[in-house]
């Protein structure tokens, strides 16, 4: 017998293996007309990094903020609203506006290091937040305080900017509007692998996610041990994050939004139940938000992948900040 659950679940997979298959066959330019080793070469290095890319930085910023909002017990807690994505961009800004330059900024197929010093500036902004969380209280007084990380860190991003060369300028502009097309495959592999390792992580500590939502004191007292948990949120996070954000830019927008998209098509809330519905609707946005940035009506100039996600997220966060203002 199906389950509700497994409905979703198998809808989602072909909604996803649909948009795909969108991705590869439609584009620009019709590889049937042109000779197979341009086709091949397109294909391999445009066509299905972008797929790649897109695939693994849905799901794997989906599935982050589904453990940030479960950590902090908090809807509107997230990568980027709290900062954890300024760090990525401030590692990236490092290495890029003062050390590497464009050259080796553009050329992500050899820029491993890019996911190193973005995972490392996430890193580094998570345990801020979680030292703060021992101090505040309040989630909102939190959120605050990210939000605050987030503006320091974005000034010092500017000084950077100030200071860079026009080439490296340049580059570090169009990358902050976001992006899924600018890794090679071999980079664009990595983020996929990380999103499931991420799910991985998520489903064998799904009693400790559980747990946790009820509160910090229950959960322990349920024998989940807390530093541990933590600790592990921290590292699963402060990766992924660095890793999306290095690749594909500061995107917003889609990891706070994704796990409220799943609580309205699913009435599961157990994390074993949760979790592979967050992270294909991950997947299914970001790849339907790329469909939109290269929409014929929009090659002229193209869309920039965040303005459409902010389309799309902006009124999700606003219906929970007012059905949560109603319940009060």
């Amino acid at each position: 017998m199906v389950t509700g659950r497994m409905k979703h679940v198998f809808l989602l997979i072909g909604l996803t293996l649909v948009l795909s298959l969108l991705h590869l066959m439609y584009g620009s330019v019709d590889l049937s007309l042109l000779p197979d080793r341009v086709a091949q070469v397109i294909f391999l290095e445009v066509r299905l990094p972008r797929v790649l890319t897109a695939v693994g930085a849905g799901a794997g910023l989906a599935l982050t903020g589904l453990f940030m909002q479960t950590w902090f017990r908090n809807s509107l807690a997230g990568p980027s609203v709290l900062g954890i994505t300024s760090g990525g961009s401030l590692g990236v800004a490092i290495l890029t506006l003062a050390g590497g330059g464009a050259t080796g900024f553009l050329n992500l197929g050899s820029g491993y290091s890019l996911m190193l010093v973005a995972a490392v500036g996430s890193l580094f902004i998570l345990v801020l937040v979680f030292v703060a969380s021992k101090r505040f209280t309040s989630p909102i007084t939190l959120l605050v305080f990210g939000l605050m990380v987030g503006y320091t860190v974005s000034a010092i991003v500017v000084v950077l900017q100030s200071e860079a060369s026009s080439e490296s300028l340049q580059a570090f502009v169009f990358w902050g509007m976001g992006s899924f097309g600018n890794a090679s495959l071999k980079v664009s592999a990595v983020l996929p692998v990380l999103a499931v390792l991420a799910m991985v992580w998520g489903r064998k500590r799904r009693k400790w996610l559980d747990a946790w939502t009820l509160g910090e004191n229950i959960a322990i007292t349920m024998g989940t041990p807390a530093q541990k948990f933590k600790m592990e949120i921290i590292i699963v996070v402060g990766i992924v994050a660095g890793a999306v954000t290095s690749v594909c830019g500061p995107i917003a927008f889609l990891g706070l939004a994704t796990p409220h998209v799943v609580k309205m098509i699913s009435k599961e809330r157990s994390h074993k139940q949760t979790l592979p519905l967050v992270l294909l609707t991950g997947a299914c946005i970001a790849l339907f938000a790329d469909l939109l940035v290269r929409a014929p009506w929009s090659e002229d100039s193209g869309f920039p992948l965040n303005a459409v996600l902010a389309l799309f997220g902006a009124p999700i966060v606003i219906a929970v900040i007012w059905k949560r203002t109603h319940e009060l």
